[in-house]
């Protein structure tokens, strides 16, 4: 039977999640522990280890689409198992609501594939930046590479000046004045 990989819930208040990039394809030989794809927040990338050894098949989840925590993304099959011409029928499961609790905080159980999920995925460790270099978050980077901004002429609003979404965004809107910096330099 086909071990499911699904989207794991990898910050507090995440009810989607995008996947910024696999490092296998369809067809290709996997093994426990291999980092099947990185899912990117505003706070950090993390990389999802493969819950299985197989052949990866029948990838659901593209990058840079919403999916829901805990939907199916892709499949491995053992050697030798029949992969059939769809993927396995599997239940998305329904949003978990948060519940009040006796203390006035709120409380988000996790359901055990949320859970076992959550304790396989691996937070990517930050290294201290060299020298010159600009502090930002990895979904400010990715939208300033996108946008065609230079980080360095954007003012970062963020924990020791770091470039945050939200900075990234306003240099957009604001007639792309990083952008001119860039081509100056």
């Amino acid at each position: 039977m086909p071990v499911e990989v699904i989207l794991p819930k990898v910050d507090m208040d995440m009810a989607t999640g995008q996947i910024s990039r696999w490092f296998f394809e369809e067809g290709a030989s996997v093994k426990q522990g291999d980092v099947l794809f990185e899912i990117e927040t505003d706070k950090a990338a993390m990389e999802i280890d493969a819950p299985a050894s197989g052949t990866l098949r029948n990838i659901t989840g593209k990058e840079g689409v919403d999916i829901p925590v805990g939907a199916p993304v892709a499949w491995i099959y053992a050697e030798g198992e029949d992969v059939g011409t769809t993927a396995p029928a599997a239940p998305v499961p329904a949003p978990i609501e948060p519940q009040p609790v006796a203390n006035g905080k709120i409380e988000t159980p996790m359901s055990s594939s949320q859970d076992k999920a959550a304790q396989t995925a691996l937070a990517v460790q930050e290294t201290p930046a060299p020298a010159g270099a600009v502090r930002a978050t990895p979904l400010a980077r990715r939208l300033a590479r996108e946008a065609g901004l230079d980080l360095a002429g954007i003012t970062g609003s963020g924990p020791h000046g770091r470039v945050v979404k939200a900075d990234v965004e306003a240099a957009i809107a604001g007639g792309g004045v990083a952008k001119a910096a860039s081509a100056a330099a």
